[in-house]
């Protein structure tokens, strides 16, 4: 099914594998992402650096190559992917919510402000009468 082609392109992808790489839209499709997902991978600041490098700089080097090649390192690999994805996501609903807020923040503050230069202007002309 889908989950085991996701775990063999990021076998590939784990094994340096250069078409798996560096196929269509410039990174495989693991871990279920869709294209907008891997689009949003490769243009977000946090995983920009890890899309353009080896598949195993997001890993110790110290890990034998035996390890990279394997099934789990594999599946790590996709978590990790899944993890900076999923964060990338956060931030940007973050961003969305504080641009909201602070919109209705502005039009509190202005429909508050109008009001109270109308309730002056109500006074002077009280005071003046």
């Amino acid at each position: 099914g889908s989950s085991a082609s996701s775990l063999a392109a990021a076998a590939a992808v784990a094994q340096g594998t250069p078409s798996a790489w560096q196929g269509g839209g410039g990174a495989p499709d693991v871990g279920g992402l869709g294209r907008t997902d891997v689009k949003v991978l490769a243009t977000a600041p946090q995983t920009s650096e890890l899309c353009r490098l080896h598949p195993s700089a997001a890993f110790p080097s110290h890990a034998p190559d035996s390890a990279r090649q394997s099934p789990m390192y594999a599946t790590a690999y996709e978590l990790e992917i899944w993890k900076r994805s999923e964060e990338d996501k956060f931030r940007v609903y973050l961003s969305e919510q504080e641009a909201d807020l602070r919109e209705r923040l502005e039009d509190e503050y202005s429909q508050r402000e109008l009001a109270r230069a109308s309730d002056f202007r109500q006074t002077q002309l009280e005071l003046r009468a």
